[in-house]
């Protein structure tokens, strides 16, 4: 896929960066010249221009781009002033970073789609493993319902499948991911997660797997609190 993300800070780097390293074509654009030519060599393309100017804007090939992504994280007005700029360009494949909920307001307005708030998802992502023990990661899928990432716990280390009884509170083993070691064309050897194919009742978990389940907040809180008590 192609990207345009507009805005290289913290965040709209780190962005541009993961998507280089999956394979995506990413086209970086910032009116800081430090913040692009650090990126120089390490996305598909950077381009160093003030995307509010929309002489400027309309030189980036956006109709070419699977997603633009407006991920400026500290000047409200250019960040509406270029989303604006987008949809009169009848751009309708927008991501837009949003700083608070008047933000959100003025784009939903605007007609954007997917708004994000990468420090909010952070914080709700941190609090979730904070408070649920073991737990690594989380994708939510409705107001309820989320896929969830947990280190393995260790009353489960040799147990099967069946045994561990994961899905009795209410979860849905969706797989189980454990490293591999490999060796790569040069010898040098490393970890790679791979996801066990087929997971059976009788398939043996062990210490250093990680469990991805869907269901609630509250299932999985059941699940761990059984744990607890055996």
């Amino acid at each position: 896929m192609k990207y345009i993300i507009i805005g290289l800070g913290n965040f709209g780097s780190v962005l541009a960066a993961r998507l280089t390293q999956m394979g995506h074509e990413v086209i970086g654009v910032d009116e800081h010249r430090n913040r692009v030519d650090e990126l120089r060599d390490s996305l598909s393309s950077t381009i160093c221009m003030d995307a509010s100017d929309t002489d400027a804007l309309k030189t980036l090939p956006l109709n070419q781009a699977d997603l633009v992504i407006v991920a400026i994280g500290e000047n409200f007005a250019a960040s509406i002033q270029i989303v604006a700029q987008l949809r009169q360009m009848k751009i309708d494949n927008i991501v837009a970073r949003a700083l608070n909920e008047l933000h959100r307001t003025v784009l939903q307005a605007l007609g954007v789609k997917r708004i994000i708030f990468p420090e909010q998802e952070a914080a709700e992502v941190m609090a979730q493993s904070f408070e649920l023990n073991g737990f690594l990661s989380s994708y939510q899928i409705d107001r309820d319902h989320y896929v969830m990432r947990f280190a393995l716990p260790s009353p489960l280390d040799g147990k099967t499948v069946s045994d561990s009884e994961i899905e009795r509170g209410g979860l849905k083993l969706l797989a189980v991911i454990r490293n591999s070691a490999e060796r790569n064309s040069i010898g040098i050897t490393h970890n790679r997660e791979l996801a066990v194919d087929p997971v059976l009742p009788e398939t043996t978990l062990t210490d250093g797997d990680i469990i991805v389940v869907y269901g609630t907040l509250a299932a999985y809180n059941r699940f761990t609190r059984s744990l607890r008590e055996r």
